[in-house]
Protein backbone atom coordinates (compact mmCIF):
# COMPACT_ATOMS: atom_id res chain seq x y z
CA UNK A 1 0.00 0.00 0.00
CA UNK A 2 2.85 2.37 0.82
CA UNK A 3 4.36 2.00 -2.66
CA UNK A 4 1.02 2.74 -4.30
CA UNK A 5 0.64 5.91 -2.21
CA UNK A 6 4.17 7.00 -3.03
CA UNK A 7 3.58 6.37 -6.71
CA UNK A 8 0.32 8.31 -6.66
CA UNK A 9 1.98 11.25 -4.94
CA UNK A 10 4.85 11.19 -7.43
CA UNK A 11 2.41 11.16 -10.35
CA UNK A 12 0.51 14.16 -8.95
CA UNK A 13 3.76 16.08 -8.49
CA UNK A 14 4.77 15.34 -12.07
CA UNK A 15 1.35 16.40 -13.33
CA UNK A 16 1.60 19.64 -11.32
CA UNK A 17 5.00 20.41 -12.83
CA UNK A 18 3.74 19.77 -16.34
CA UNK A 19 0.68 21.95 -15.82
CA UNK A 20 2.73 24.78 -14.35
CA UNK A 21 5.22 24.58 -17.22
CA UNK A 22 2.41 24.74 -19.76
CA UNK A 23 0.82 27.75 -18.08
CA UNK A 24 4.16 29.57 -17.91
CA UNK A 25 4.77 28.99 -21.60
CA UNK A 26 1.23 30.09 -22.45
CA UNK A 27 1.52 33.35 -20.49
CA UNK A 28 5.15 33.98 -21.34
CA UNK A 29 5.63 35.07 -17.74
CA UNK A 30 7.48 34.06 -14.64
CA UNK A 31 6.66 31.03 -12.52
CA UNK A 32 3.13 29.96 -11.79
CA UNK A 33 3.11 29.92 -8.00
CA UNK A 34 1.79 26.90 -6.16
CA UNK A 35 1.99 27.41 -2.37
CA UNK A 36 3.00 24.58 -0.09
CA UNK A 37 -0.05 25.15 2.08
CA UNK A 38 -3.63 26.20 1.29
CA UNK A 39 -4.22 29.97 1.26
CA UNK A 40 -7.34 31.90 2.16
CA UNK A 41 -6.78 35.15 0.28
CA UNK A 42 -9.18 37.78 1.60
CA UNK A 43 -9.11 41.40 2.72
CA UNK A 44 -8.44 41.33 6.44
CA UNK A 45 -8.56 45.01 7.45
CA UNK A 46 -10.93 47.89 6.78
CA UNK A 47 -13.36 46.44 4.25
CA UNK A 48 -16.94 45.34 4.92
CA UNK A 49 -16.96 46.76 8.43
CA UNK A 50 -13.66 45.22 9.55
CA UNK A 51 -11.36 47.35 11.68
CA UNK A 52 -8.36 48.93 9.95
CA UNK A 53 -4.87 47.72 10.76
CA UNK A 54 -4.69 49.19 14.25
CA UNK A 55 -0.96 49.78 14.55
CA UNK A 56 -0.75 51.71 11.26
CA UNK A 57 -4.00 53.59 11.89
CA UNK A 58 -2.64 54.83 15.22
CA UNK A 59 0.60 56.02 13.63
CA UNK A 60 -1.20 57.93 10.90
CA UNK A 61 -3.64 59.45 13.37
CA UNK A 62 -0.79 60.73 15.56
CA UNK A 63 0.74 62.58 12.61
CA UNK A 64 -2.46 63.89 11.02
CA UNK A 65 -1.49 67.55 11.35
CA UNK A 66 1.53 66.86 9.16
CA UNK A 67 -0.74 66.19 6.17
CA UNK A 68 -2.39 69.62 6.18
CA UNK A 69 0.49 71.20 4.28
CA UNK A 70 0.08 68.71 1.44
CA UNK A 71 -3.68 69.24 1.42
CA UNK A 72 -3.16 73.00 1.09
CA UNK A 73 -0.72 72.42 -1.78
CA UNK A 74 -3.28 70.22 -3.56
CA UNK A 75 -5.96 72.87 -3.14
CA UNK A 76 -3.64 75.47 -4.65
CA UNK A 77 -3.60 73.41 -7.88
CA UNK A 78 -7.32 73.79 -8.56
CA UNK A 79 -7.08 76.31 -11.38
CA UNK A 80 -4.36 74.29 -13.05
CA UNK A 81 -6.53 71.19 -12.71
CA UNK A 82 -9.21 72.93 -14.77
CA UNK A 83 -6.82 73.06 -17.74
CA UNK A 84 -6.76 69.26 -17.95
CA UNK A 85 -9.58 67.76 -20.05
CA UNK A 86 -12.04 65.23 -18.75
CA UNK A 87 -11.30 62.75 -21.56
CA UNK A 88 -8.37 62.19 -23.90
CA UNK A 89 -8.07 64.89 -26.53
CA UNK A 90 -4.67 63.97 -27.98
CA UNK A 91 -2.13 61.20 -27.54
CA UNK A 92 0.50 61.96 -24.92
CA UNK A 93 -1.63 64.38 -22.90
CA UNK A 94 -3.17 63.75 -19.48
CA UNK A 95 -6.89 63.56 -18.77
CA UNK A 96 -8.93 62.92 -15.65
CA UNK A 97 -10.97 60.02 -16.97
CA UNK A 98 -8.48 57.17 -17.28
CA UNK A 99 -8.00 53.80 -15.58
CA UNK A 100 -4.58 54.34 -14.04
CA UNK A 101 -3.70 57.71 -12.49
CA UNK A 102 -5.42 60.95 -11.63
CA UNK A 103 -7.66 62.78 -9.13
CA UNK A 104 -6.01 63.88 -5.88
CA UNK A 105 -3.07 61.52 -6.48
CA UNK A 106 -2.09 63.42 -9.63
CA UNK A 107 -2.55 66.78 -7.92
CA UNK A 108 -0.38 65.66 -5.00
CA UNK A 109 2.32 64.57 -7.46
CA UNK A 110 2.20 67.78 -9.50
CA UNK A 111 1.93 70.06 -6.45
CA UNK A 112 5.13 68.46 -5.16
CA UNK A 113 6.87 69.09 -8.48
CA UNK A 114 5.68 72.69 -8.56
CA UNK A 115 6.77 73.49 -5.01
CA UNK A 116 10.08 71.63 -5.04
CA UNK A 117 11.22 72.24 -8.64
CA UNK A 118 13.38 69.11 -8.39
CA UNK A 119 16.37 68.48 -10.59
CA UNK A 120 15.16 64.90 -11.02
CA UNK A 121 11.76 63.28 -11.06
CA UNK A 122 12.20 59.50 -11.08
CA UNK A 123 9.38 57.15 -11.96
CA UNK A 124 9.51 53.43 -11.32
CA UNK A 125 6.61 52.44 -13.51
CA UNK A 126 5.30 54.99 -16.03
CA UNK A 127 2.10 55.89 -17.81
CA UNK A 128 -0.46 58.61 -17.16
CA UNK A 129 1.62 59.78 -14.22
CA UNK A 130 4.34 60.65 -16.73
CA UNK A 131 1.90 62.69 -18.78
CA UNK A 132 0.74 64.63 -15.73
CA UNK A 133 4.33 65.26 -14.66
CA UNK A 134 5.33 66.55 -18.09
CA UNK A 135 2.41 68.96 -18.21
CA UNK A 136 3.26 70.32 -14.76
CA UNK A 137 6.94 70.72 -15.67
CA UNK A 138 6.09 72.54 -18.90
CA UNK A 139 3.30 74.70 -17.48
CA UNK A 140 5.27 75.86 -14.43
CA UNK A 141 8.60 76.22 -16.20
CA UNK A 142 10.40 73.74 -13.97
CA UNK A 143 13.99 72.61 -14.44
CA UNK A 144 12.96 69.01 -13.73
CA UNK A 145 14.15 66.06 -15.81
CA UNK A 146 11.95 62.97 -16.02
CA UNK A 147 13.70 59.61 -15.73
CA UNK A 148 11.47 56.60 -16.38
CA UNK A 149 12.29 53.05 -15.29
CA UNK A 150 9.78 50.67 -16.86
CA UNK A 151 10.38 47.60 -19.03
CA UNK A 152 7.25 48.11 -21.14
CA UNK A 153 5.29 51.36 -20.75
CA UNK A 154 2.56 52.61 -23.05
CA UNK A 155 4.02 53.83 -26.30
CA UNK A 156 3.30 57.53 -25.76
CA UNK A 157 5.43 57.65 -22.60
CA UNK A 158 8.93 57.71 -24.12
CA UNK A 159 8.38 61.03 -25.87
CA UNK A 160 7.45 62.67 -22.58
CA UNK A 161 10.63 61.62 -20.75
CA UNK A 162 14.16 62.98 -20.70
CA UNK A 163 15.68 59.56 -20.04
CA UNK A 164 14.16 56.13 -20.46
CA UNK A 165 15.45 52.93 -18.86
CA UNK A 166 13.54 50.06 -20.37
CA UNK A 167 14.49 47.45 -17.81
CA UNK A 168 12.86 46.33 -14.57
CA UNK A 169 14.02 48.04 -11.39
CA UNK A 170 15.71 44.91 -10.04
CA UNK A 171 18.12 45.02 -12.98
CA UNK A 172 19.17 48.66 -12.51
CA UNK A 173 18.80 49.33 -8.76
CA UNK A 174 22.54 49.46 -8.01
CA UNK A 175 23.59 53.07 -7.61
CA UNK A 176 20.11 54.41 -8.34
CA UNK A 177 19.82 56.26 -5.02
CA UNK A 178 23.13 58.00 -5.75
CA UNK A 179 21.48 59.87 -8.62
CA UNK A 180 19.03 61.56 -6.27
CA UNK A 181 19.52 64.59 -4.04
CA UNK A 182 17.50 66.78 -1.67
CA UNK A 183 14.33 68.09 -3.30
CA UNK A 184 14.01 65.29 -5.83
CA UNK A 185 10.79 63.29 -6.22
CA UNK A 186 10.31 59.55 -6.74
CA UNK A 187 7.04 57.88 -7.72
CA UNK A 188 6.77 54.09 -7.43
CA UNK A 189 4.01 52.37 -9.40
CA UNK A 190 5.50 49.04 -10.38
CA UNK A 191 4.34 45.43 -10.19
CA UNK A 192 3.34 45.67 -6.49
CA UNK A 193 4.50 42.06 -6.14
CA UNK A 194 6.85 41.37 -3.23
CA UNK A 195 8.63 38.09 -3.96
CA UNK A 196 12.21 37.02 -4.60
CA UNK A 197 13.93 39.55 -6.88
CA UNK A 198 10.80 41.56 -7.71
CA UNK A 199 10.78 45.33 -8.13
CA UNK A 200 8.74 46.07 -5.00
CA UNK A 201 11.04 43.97 -2.83
CA UNK A 202 14.15 45.58 -4.29
CA UNK A 203 12.76 49.09 -3.88
CA UNK A 204 11.89 48.71 -0.20
CA UNK A 205 14.96 46.73 0.81
CA UNK A 206 17.67 48.28 -1.39
CA UNK A 207 16.61 51.66 -2.74
CA UNK A 208 14.48 53.22 0.00
CA UNK A 209 17.07 52.83 2.79
CA UNK A 210 19.72 54.57 0.68
CA UNK A 211 17.75 57.64 -0.37
CA UNK A 212 19.36 60.92 0.68
CA UNK A 213 17.63 63.37 3.01
CA UNK A 214 15.06 65.60 1.37
CA UNK A 215 13.84 63.10 -1.24
CA UNK A 216 10.06 62.76 -1.47
CA UNK A 217 8.65 59.32 -2.32
CA UNK A 218 5.16 58.43 -3.47
CA UNK A 219 3.96 54.83 -3.68
CA UNK A 220 0.76 54.10 -5.58
CA UNK A 221 -1.98 51.55 -4.80
CA UNK A 222 -1.57 51.83 -1.04
CA UNK A 223 -4.76 51.41 0.99
CA UNK A 224 -3.24 51.46 4.45
CA UNK A 225 -4.47 51.06 7.10
CA UNK A 226 -6.99 49.06 5.07
CA UNK A 227 -6.11 45.92 3.17
CA UNK A 228 -6.10 45.65 -0.59
CA UNK A 229 -9.68 45.64 -1.94
CA UNK A 230 -11.51 42.31 -1.73
CA UNK A 231 -11.82 42.18 -5.53
CA UNK A 232 -8.01 42.21 -5.78
CA UNK A 233 -7.58 38.91 -3.97
CA UNK A 234 -6.02 37.23 -7.04
CA UNK A 235 -3.52 39.97 -7.88
CA UNK A 236 -1.04 38.73 -5.27
CA UNK A 237 -0.04 42.31 -4.41
CA UNK A 238 2.04 42.58 -1.25
CA UNK A 239 3.92 45.88 -1.54
CA UNK A 240 1.87 47.67 1.09
CA UNK A 241 2.65 44.99 3.64
CA UNK A 242 6.33 45.90 3.32
CA UNK A 243 5.40 49.55 3.84
CA UNK A 244 3.22 48.69 6.84
CA UNK A 245 6.02 46.69 8.46
CA UNK A 246 8.40 49.60 7.83
CA UNK A 247 6.03 52.08 9.48
CA UNK A 248 5.24 49.83 12.45
CA UNK A 249 8.98 49.34 12.92
CA UNK A 250 9.39 53.09 13.34
CA UNK A 251 9.93 54.26 9.75
CA UNK A 252 13.42 55.37 10.73
CA UNK A 253 14.49 58.56 9.00
CA UNK A 254 11.18 59.16 7.19
CA UNK A 255 8.12 61.32 7.79
CA UNK A 256 4.71 60.58 6.30
CA UNK A 257 3.54 63.53 4.20
CA UNK A 258 0.26 62.29 2.77
CA UNK A 259 -1.42 58.87 3.22
CA UNK A 260 -4.06 59.37 0.56
CA UNK A 261 -6.50 56.56 1.36
CA UNK A 262 -6.44 57.31 5.08
CA UNK A 263 -7.00 61.04 4.54
CA UNK A 264 -10.00 60.36 2.31
CA UNK A 265 -11.59 58.45 5.20
CA UNK A 266 -11.00 61.17 7.79
CA UNK A 267 -13.87 63.66 7.25
CA UNK A 268 -12.20 66.71 8.82
CA UNK A 269 -9.28 66.36 6.40
CA UNK A 270 -11.18 65.03 3.40
CA UNK A 271 -13.69 67.88 3.53
CA UNK A 272 -10.89 70.37 2.91
CA UNK A 273 -10.65 68.92 -0.60
CA UNK A 274 -14.33 69.34 -1.37
CA UNK A 275 -13.68 72.14 -3.90
CA UNK A 276 -11.21 69.97 -5.81
CA UNK A 277 -13.38 66.91 -6.41
CA UNK A 278 -15.91 68.41 -8.87
CA UNK A 279 -12.97 69.08 -11.19
CA UNK A 280 -10.92 65.89 -10.83
CA UNK A 281 -13.34 63.14 -9.80
CA UNK A 282 -13.64 60.23 -12.22
CA UNK A 283 -15.79 57.12 -12.40
CA UNK A 284 -13.86 55.44 -9.57
CA UNK A 285 -15.12 57.98 -7.06
CA UNK A 286 -13.50 60.18 -4.45
CA UNK A 287 -10.49 58.11 -3.56
CA UNK A 288 -6.75 58.57 -3.34
CA UNK A 289 -4.35 55.64 -3.18
CA UNK A 290 -0.92 57.26 -3.26
CA UNK A 291 1.12 57.29 -0.06
CA UNK A 292 3.84 59.95 0.27
CA UNK A 293 6.77 60.04 2.66
CA UNK A 294 9.96 62.06 2.82
CA UNK A 295 13.46 61.18 3.94
CA UNK A 296 14.30 63.64 6.70
CA UNK A 297 17.54 62.24 8.07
Amino acid sequence: MRSVSRGSSSARAAADRALRGALERLRGSGPVLVPEYPLELRARWGWDGALPLTAVDALLRERSRDYEDTIDAVRSMLEWARTIPRATESLGQPCWENDWWGTVDALTQCAALRRRDPALYLEIGSGYSTLFARKAIDDFGLRTKIVSIDPAPRREVDARCDEVIRKPLQDVAAGLADRLSAGDVVLVDCSHVALMNTDATVFFLEVLPRLPAGVLVGVDDIFLPWDYPPAWDRRVYAEQYLLAAFLIGGGAGFSVRFPGWWVMHRPPLAERLSDVWPVVENRFGRHATSFWLERDS
